[in-house]
């Protein structure tokens, strides 16, 4: 994992945009690199929301400013932020997953550890995700135009069918799933296809 020294000013209200660059003024920094741990959920992770093994606030490697130039106070948030760090299986390239570009496939497995639904998961189990050039995309998770939404909750169908090894997924209608769509995806400005491991 690595973690980075994050500073960030906590709003109550988040449909305020104070900053031009991020909506509200966050920046952090890279520290360091530790094994990534599970904790009993099964998730990842190295320690909690704290920074007890962080260096002092006076140290100069803790952000001072947003990029947007605001001026971070003493009140503001401190914070170790901790990212996954993911190998990429073609080039060898390591990189967190907000790095990571479009047509990016990896398993979600704290959505398998959930429990009581299997609207998180496909059929073997496996929750996957895809960064689209729209956004990150839940591929078994419940669209937001689901035609029997307590069917999906309950399980009884997929919105979107997964079908293949990762990474060579194919995701379309051709099974038990709901009217909505055609297998397409809509995320942020993107709209298209998943079809033998290349959104299209």
């Amino acid at each position: 994992m690595r973690r980075s020294l994050r500073r960030y000013k906590s709003q109550a209200d988040y449909k305020v945009r104070e900053c031009p660059a991020n909506g509200y003024h966050d920046e952090m920094v890279p520290f360091d690199e530790v094994p990534a741990m599970l904790d009993e959920r099964g998730c990842y992770r190295v320690s909690d929301d704290d920074v007890s093994d962080a260096p002092p606030r006076d140290d100069a490697r803790w952000p001072r400013q947003c990029r947007c130039g605001y001026q971070f106070a003493a009140g503001d948030e401190w914070q170790l932020f901790q990212d996954l760090l993911y190998r990429r299986v073609d080039t060898g390239e390591v990189m967190t997953l907000r790095d990571a570009p479009p047509g990016a496939l990896w398993r979600a497995r704290w959505m398998e550890n959930l429990g009581g639904s299997s609207m998180w998961v496909g059929a073997d189990g496996q929750a996957w995700m895809c960064k689209t050039p729209g956004g990150e995309w839940h591929i078994d998770g419940p669209a937001s135009n689901c035609t029997d939404k307590e069917g999906q909750t309950r399980g009884e169908h997929k919105c979107w069918v997964r079908h293949g090894v990762a990474p060579d997924f194919t995701i379309d209608k051709n099974g038990k799933t709901c009217s909505a769509g055609a297998g397409s995806i809509l995320c942020g400005s993107y709209h298209g296809f998943l079809q033998n491991g290349y959104l299209t």
